[in-house]
């Protein structure tokens, strides 16, 4: 746990562990899994801490879910992955399939591909 203390202040731990239901179960190695996959996309210690307390159950994700959504967002030209999940972090709770879903029916109601990124990119929530 010490790991955590690195980033996170004891309150912030307490308040993650008190909104995951599955924090208790998670090792450190998961954890560690989950702020390196952060870190990769150039979150900073200060944005991996908001993402994690605005979404708890990031932690809980499948590690290779995370990958092939952030895969997919960077396949679509999103590259400030760090910015758009820290302005929006309920975005890593998508699936690849689901952001795939999103464009395809955007592209049946004859919006542009490149406006549907864009939008995607600047307003990530318009997927809920």
């Amino acid at each position: 746990m010490d790991y955590l203390f690195e980033i996170f202040s004891s309150l912030e731990i307490e308040e993650v562990f008190n909104y995951n239901n599955l924090f208790h179960s998670l090792n450190i190695d998961d954890i560690k899994q989950h702020i390196a996959i952060l870190r990769s996309i150039n979150c900073h210690d200060n944005d991996i801490r908001n993402i994690i307390l605005s979404y708890p159950e990031y932690l809980n994700r499948s590690i290779t879910d995370v990958e092939h959504l952030i895969s997919k967002l960077r396949d679509l030209g999103i590259e400030d992955l760090d910015v758009v999940f820290d302005s929006y972090p309920y975005l890593l709770s998508k699936n690849d399939f689901e952001i795939e879903k999103f464009i395809n029916d955007k592209v049946k109601d004859g919006y542009d591909f490149l406006d549907i990124v864009d939008e995607l990119e600047s307003t990530p929530y318009v997927i809920d």
